[in-house]
Parts: structure tokens; C-alpha cells; sequence
């Protein structure tokens, strides 16, 4: 098995790895207590206790999909701990964070995950309060792609940094595919690490750097990939995993 994100080591990856399905165990032990239990333990409901448990459960469950990525795993290994953080999120009834949430209609591209599973996530959507991602250029992209019938209104992008590229990048791919991966290539390499959080390079914890839309507009937008297909953060193992 080789690293696909040199970020962490080997050991600190299964270190990580180890203590997040720990925790998820503990999770899952203090929410099947609680639900049987009348008395309130906490200062807040045991209903929200439950609720905070499940949003824990879900960020543990996603930190582990990236990292059986970025650690060289099988990618049916890596599938399958992505149906276990959709199947999370879903049970949170809630968009906790745009980039999660990205990555994870990003990667249901690469997976060719099915209809149904994107109709959960267009759900998520119309309850978003938060962010308002219904009024997202990409995510609505990507919507699109699997159910045409969820349409294409927006121009307006929630994070002009750096998804604004994309605009250009969908815009380039009707008439010059050769500039549009060119123009991806300048996104990987320039504008996506610097916009997002990279405390976590070089620390045990980390999980892995993905731009996992990246992968799902190459796809999309039907693109060669060759010329990035070594580039740090692109997850060309999942754009062609089949």
C-alpha cells in the first residue's frame, strides 16, 4: 500500500484512524444508553446529547474516509467508508459544512452513486439555512449532473475563492478542452491549497488534502486528465477507479 497524500506517514494516518472508530464506538455506546435511559444526565436533553453525538459520529466518519484515501487504500475500501459518511450526514438532517459537503456530492460523482442517494442530498439542500446552498453555482453543477431535472439558475458562487474558476474552467470545455484542463491544472496548483486549511500538514492528525471537485468536473466536463494526473490534492485514483 503507498501513501497518496505524503502529508502524514503511514503510522500517523492508522494512529488517527485508530482513535476516530474508537470514538465511534463510544458514540454509538453513549447514544444507545441514552435513548433507553429516562433520566437526564447532561444539563441539556438527551435529545440533543444525541443530536451533538450524531454530528461527532459524522465528522469522525468523514475524517476516516479521507484518510483511508490518502493512506493508499483500496478504493472499494474507500467507497465503502464513503456510504458510511453519507449514511451519517444523512442521519444529521443537515449541511454542517460547505467544503464537507462539496467534497461529499463531489465524490458521489467519482462513485457514480445513484439517483436516489442525490435526491437525499438535494432534501439536505432545500433544509439548508446555514449556507443556502441552493443558491450555489457549483453545487448546483454537480446536482445537475445526476438529476437534470433540478435545473441550472444560479450564477452566483457562496465561495467566490476559489470556486469561481469553475465558471471559466465549464465555460472553456464547450470550445477548448486542451485550456480548460490547463486552467484546472493552474487552480490545483495555485488557488485551491491557499484557500483552505492547512494547519494539519505534517501532524498526525491529518487526514488528507483532496479537491475532490476537481476530479468530479473532469469527469463532467469529460476532460483528459493526464497532465494533472500526478498533481498534489487531485484524486485521480477515484476519477478512474472503474
Amino acid at each position: 500500500m503507498e501513501l497518496r497524500d505524503k502529508n502524514n506517514t503511514m503510522d500517523g494516518y492508522q494512529e488517527t484512524l485508530d482513535f476516530k472508530n474508537k470514538s465511534i464506538v463510544e458514540d454509538n455506546q453513549k447514544i444507545k444508553e441514552l435513548q433507553n435511559s429516562n433520566v437526564q444526565i447532561y444539563p441539556i436533553s438527551n435529545e440533543q446529547v444525541i443530536s451533538n453525538t450524531l454530528d461527532g459520529i459524522y465528522k469522525d466518519l468523514y475524517d476516516i474516509f479521507l484518510i483511508n484515501y490518502s493512506m493508499g487504500k483500496d478504493i472499494y475500501v474507500v467507497y465503502k467508508s464513503y456510504i458510511d459518511v453519507v449514511n451519517a450526514m444523512l442521519d444529521t438532517q443537515r449541511i454542517m459544512y460547505y467544503t464537507q459537503f462539496l467534497n461529499i456530492i463531489s465524490a458521489g460523482i467519482l462513485f457514480d452513486a445513484g439517483s436516489d442517494i442525490f435526491l437525499k442530498f438535494v432534501d439536505l439542500i432545500k433544509k439548508d439555512t446555514k449556507y443556502k446552498c441552493s443558491k450555489d453555482y457549483l453545487i448546483e453543477l454537480l446536482i445537475n449532473y445526476k438529476i437534470p431535472e433540478y435545473g441550472r439558475k444560479n450564477k452566483h458562487f457562496l465561495f467566490k475563492k476559489p470556486y469561481q474558476t469553475f465558471e471559466q474552467i465549464e465555460l472553456l470545455s464547450k470550445t477548448n478542452k486542451i485550456e480548460a484542463i490547463m486552467l484546472l491544472k493552474k487552480y490545483l496548483q495555485k488557488q485551491w491549497l491557499p484557500s483552505n486549511n492547512t494547519q494539519s500538514r505534517g501532524k498526525t492528525y491529518h487526514c488528507g488534502y483532496w479537491s475532490f471537485e476537481s476530479g468530479a468536473m473532469v469527469k463532467i466536463l469529460n476532460l483528459d486528465d493526464t497532465i494533472i494526473k500526478d498533481l498534489n490534492y487531485y484524486p485521480y485514483d477515484m476519477v478512474h477507479y472503474k
